[in-house]
């Protein structure tokens, strides 16, 4: 039984809520992408990392990957995949250069990826420690 099945045993009226928020900042998240409000969608990239911590889905590792995203100047930064492993996705307006770096000098391994606009894609970095 995965973590989050023995926590919604536990407290399953949490378990729900969470879920319901989670859905409401998906749908937000959403709109964000459409208005081009690259803030506003890592302010809920943030906030849904929070739910999603209080899922226990979170690890420490996770943390502070992704404050080090955000103290870099990230706008966001979130726990992506099923959690419990090391995997973060973090919002960068510009250049990715200081996250990935604040990234590699804790010795995690990172990359930079765009997004798909009408101008064509943006280049992919990487950062080995």
């Amino acid at each position: 039984m995965d973590l989050v099945a023995k926590l919604k045993a536990r407290n399953e009226e949490m378990v729900t809520r969470s879920f319901d928020a989670i859905h409401s900042l998906v749908q937000n998240a959403r709109l964000a992408l459409e208005a081009g409000d690259h803030v506003g969608l890592g302010k809920l990239m943030d906030l849904n990392q929070v739910l999603l911590s209080g899922l226990m889905v979170s690890t420490e590792e996770i943390e502070t990957m992704c404050r080090l995203a955000r103290e870099a100047g990230a706008l966001g930064a979130k726990l992506t995949g099923s959690g419990g492993g090391g995997c973060v996705v973090a919002l960068v307006k510009g250049d990715p250069d200081p996250v990935l770096a604040s990234w590699a000098k804790e010795g995690f391994r990172a990359f930079a990826s765009g997004v798909a606009t009408s101008t064509g894609l943006a280049a992919e970095r990487s950062s080995t420690p």
